[in-house]
């Protein structure tokens, strides 16, 4: 076998009751279904074991409660893992499944493509396919890189619907950033930079935006839609930095957007007519999970949407704050694919990094020749989960 193998996997909805498993492999297809209900349940324990981690990781990230609370989401990451396997129709080719996965994990590097229908936008990198060492983390609050899927392999997530970006770098004609802040996080993140490199960074990624830096949703939606005219435009890069749940973002008390809403004006005809493609970053609360109406992650339904970064639970304002900024200057000066980008900061920033979990299917990345910083070493090697950290009021 080779260093590095690779093993697709595709989880779609037949109806209400059943979801489709089917693991690829050039040895061979597995199928088989399993059922939503068990499926919903068990993605529920998860999110909420998580939640409850990272709040007592805030308290108190030595405490026993933070040290019970992250075995309990290795272990309800373990029932998500098992519930793949758990056929209601063919069980001896789960067991092949099972098998086969366990076989090409052990033989090197893992190339895991993970495709799912887009609402089954679940937290399948924190799947954990195994159960042993939990008590460890119960003594001493400790992660291992080989127990959730986003640390074990090397993980792409996408959804079946959603756009294809180019497959080489976009230069600077081909791609155009816009950001959306809330002021108050983003003046309270500010004054919080106090080391040289993170004031370089933020200053050098506030420069890369420029004058599409905004602090309302009109100006920003107006900038989108101004970027969609130019015909060589091929990725629109959309950040948004604010207060958040599954179906809306909030930028202050009285701006607010609906999911819908932005879909809708996501989906111009200018930007229909030349083709271009959105990725969004959107960094607030659960905006990776699912709303009580049209959701976010709903996005990914349509083929102008490349990608979506988002949050599996509540993120603190000033992590969300610097691992945004981590993330553009890796993809900006590094030129680092956004896939990349994004495995690489989630081991980085242990634990809290968790949260995040990024939908594209293509390794997207730019070939940019704006010069931001001298250097992204120091910034993106510093763990932004060690400090003082709170959720935004």
């Amino acid at each position: 076998m080779s260093d590095r193998e690779e093993l697709t996997l595709h989880i779609r909805k037949v109806s209400g009751e059943l979801v489709r498993i089917g693991w690829y492999r050039y040895s061979g297809d597995i199928e088989y279904q399993i059922a939503a209900n068990h499926l919903d349940d068990v993605v529920a324990s998860v999110r909420k074991a998580l939640f409850e981690f990272v709040r007592n990781y805030i308290a108190d990230p030595k405490s026993s409660s933070a040290s019970l609370s992250m075995a309990k989401v290795l272990s309800k990451g373990n029932d998500l893992f098992e519930s793949l396997f758990l056929s209601t129709d063919r069980r001896d080719a789960a067991r092949d499944a099972k098998e086969q996965y366990y076989e090409v994990s052990s033989a090197g590097q893992l190339e895991l493509s993970v495709k799912v229908d887009p609402g089954l936008t679940y937290p399948w990198a924190l799947a954990v396919p195994d159960p042993t060492g939990f008590d460890e983390v119960c003594n001493n609050l400790t992660i291992p890189h080989d127990k959730f899927w986003g640390l074990r392999h090397r993980l792409t997530i996408s959804t079946f619907g959603a756009g294809r970006a180019r497959q080489v770098p976009l230069n600077d004609a081909e791609y155009r950033a816009a950001a959306a802040m809330n002021k108050s996080l983003f003046d309270q993140a500010t004054a919080a930079a106090t080391s040289p490199h993170e004031k370089s960074a933020l200053d050098g990624v506030s420069r890369w935006f420029g004058d599409a830096l905004t602090f309302t949703t009109s100006d920003f939606l107006e900038t989108i839609r101004e970027m969609s005219v130019d015909p060589n435009t091929k990725l629109r890069i959309a950040y948004m930095l604010g207060h958040a749940a599954g179906d809306r973002f909030q930028l202050s008390k009285d701006d607010e957007i609906s999911a819908g809403t932005l879909a809708v004006r996501l989906g111009d005809t200018s930007s229909l007519l030349h083709r271009q493609q959105t990725f969004l970053f959107l960094n607030g609360c659960d905006t990776a999970a699912e709303g009580e109406r049209f959701a976010f992650t709903d996005l990914l339904r349509y083929p102008n949407i490349s990608g979506i970064v988002g949050t599996e639970v509540r993120v603190p304002d000033r992590f969300a704050f610097r691992f945004a900024l981590a993330f553009f200057r890796m993809v900006i000066y590094e030129r680092v694919s956004f896939r990349d980008a994004m495995n690489h900061l989630r081991r980085a920033h242990l634990p809290v990094s968790l949260v995040y979990t990024l939908y594209a299917s293509d390794e997207i990345s730019l070939l940019s020749s704006r010069e931001i910083a001298n250097s992204t070493d120091e910034i993106v090697s510093e763990n932004f989960s060690e400090g003082q950290l709170r959720y935004a009021q």
